[in-house]
């Protein structure tokens, strides 16, 4: 994605890409394995809800950013045309609500929202990003250690190595002693990038693009071509309830990208066009995901809580040169791709913390933000090993309230200020008041079924 300050815009397709590789992520990674716990009917149902309600809140935001433009000009013509009552608010009128300038979440909260509500979605904000982080930590370090520790001799094709099994017969070090090991290497290698101003370019963008999706592509023809000779795998649960808080959450973090919006679609050059292509964009990720896990769920026996890792045959196959190939392509996939992304989430945590402390902030205070950046989620990422459990909790309470509290709060307070005058084009088609109730109603009602399911199963 661009850089917050680059002006020059980019084409409605670029857009678009952006969108697709925002959303469809190594998030995306998690899902096979919690639909093979929770069942692959419920997933089909949240899948198709949850992508709905994403759609629904962008479109929101966008709005919420089109007035947030219309008000700032509307505030600069009263104070230009203050005496002038007849003088028309533009000479172009469809200039009013158009989004040339960027606002942050954070932004657009202060300067719309009340004090409570603000302080609850900037608090979701910087949780949500401290939740990616430890994330992006523990699937780099759960990646390394899994493609760097030998297979142990009685071990079978898919069946899951225990964390307490050693690494290395001549080291005595677990494997969960090797994970902590890469966790705290990934961020001495990517923290120092926490303090510089690393921006994402267009060309990296395109770059990681490819290889996402040649990742992927491999995936699934390598899926469906085992799925054809082997016949069906594993036990194709249809419902668990007790796994459903976790497939909640890891649906709603693999359809996130409202924290980015602002950034994304004020560069491109034809918004209107962007907007009537973004339905269809989310209707394919939707498909995607659904071709992507109902093929795991059918083609492996276990299927593993960050997919690529079953695609490591190191016992199962025949280790040629081609295959090898693939087996580390496909089992570094991850590592690729957050590498760049890490410093990229951290300097925008960095960035949103900032913004709230005083404006004097001193070196000092950079610093210490900075390394604070990488310290809690290393030790959040060290405690909590279990990447499906993570992934559940930040998506299930922090994307909850990210993904949908907040932009319904948004736009209800945008439409409040919006000017009679004129027409707003980037409107989301969700106008009627019962949308905004009915997110907020489907928000409260998910969070409390979550939690009393996750009291539930630890007790």
């Amino acid at each position: 994605m661009p850089s917050p300050g680059d002006q020059r815009g980019y084409s409605t397709f670029t857009g678009i890409l952006y969108v697709f590789n925002l959303i469809v992520g190594t998030g995306t990674l998690a899902l096979p394995g919690l639909i093979s716990e929770a069942g692959w009917l419920p997933a089909i149902i949240l899948i198709t809800i949850l992508g709905f309600i994403s759609f629904m809140t962008v479109t929101f935001i966008i709005e919420t950013l089109a007035v947030a433009n219309a008000v700032g000009r509307q505030r600069t013509l009263q104070v230009l045309y203050d005496d002038e009552e007849d003088e028309p608010l533009l000479e172009n009128n469809n200039d009013f609500y158009e989004i040339k300038d960027k606002f942050e979440m954070t932004e657009l909260a202060t300067a719309l929202l009340s004090r409570p509500a603000r302080i609850a979605v900037v608090v979701c904000l910087i949780s949500y990003l401290f939740g990616d982080l430890a994330i992006y930590c523990a699937v780099m370090g759960r990646t390394l250690a899994h493609t760097t520790c030998s297979q142990p001799a009685n071990a079978t094709c898919n069946t899951p190595v225990e964390d307490s099994e050693m690494c290395w017969p001549s080291v005595s070090l677990s494997r969960l002693d090797v994970y902590r090991v890469y966790v705290c290497l990934v961020v001495i290698v990517l923290g120092p990038l926490v303090f510089m101003n690393v921006q994402k370019t267009k060309w990296l963008q395109m770059l990681t693009s490819g290889v996402r999706w040649t990742a992927f592509s491999i995936m699934i023809i390598w899926s469906l071509q085992k799925l054809s000779s082997d016949g069906p795998k594993g036990d194709h649960v249809m419902v668990k309830i007790s796994a459903l808080p976790a497939l909640f959450g890891g649906c709603i973090y693999s359809f996130m990208c409202q924290h980015s919006v602002p950034s994304l679609i004020q560069p491109v050059s034809n918004k209107q066009k962007f907007l009537n292509l973004l339905p269809y964009n989310y209707a394919q990720i939707s498909i995607f995901y659904l071709f992507l896990s109902m093929t795991a769920v059918w083609t492996f026996k276990n299927v593993e809580d960050l997919y690529t890792l079953n695609f490591w045959t190191d016992s199962c196959m025949n280790n040629s040169s081609s295959i090898l190939f693939l087996d580390y392509f496909l089992a570094l996939f991850p590592v690729f791709t957050l590498s760049t992304s890490f410093p990229i989430i951290a300097i925008t945590l960095r960035n949103n913390l900032q913004d709230l402390l005083p404006v004097t902030t001193s070196r000092v205070t950079f610093v210490a933000v900075s390394v604070t950046i990488c310290v809690v989620p290393c030790t959040l990422a060290l405690l909590v090993t279990d990447l499906q459990l993570l992934v559940g909790v930040v998506g299930s309470y922090a994307g909850t309230a990210l993904q949908y509290l907040a932009p319904a709060l948004l736009v209800s307070a945008a439409r409040s200020r919006s000017p009679s005058t004129p027409e707003n084009p980037y409107r989301s088609p969700f106008q009627h008041k019962g949308w905004i109730v009915a997110v907020h109603c489907w928000s409260s009602l998910s969070l409390v079924l979550i939690t009393i399911n996750y009291i539930l199963n630890y007790l």
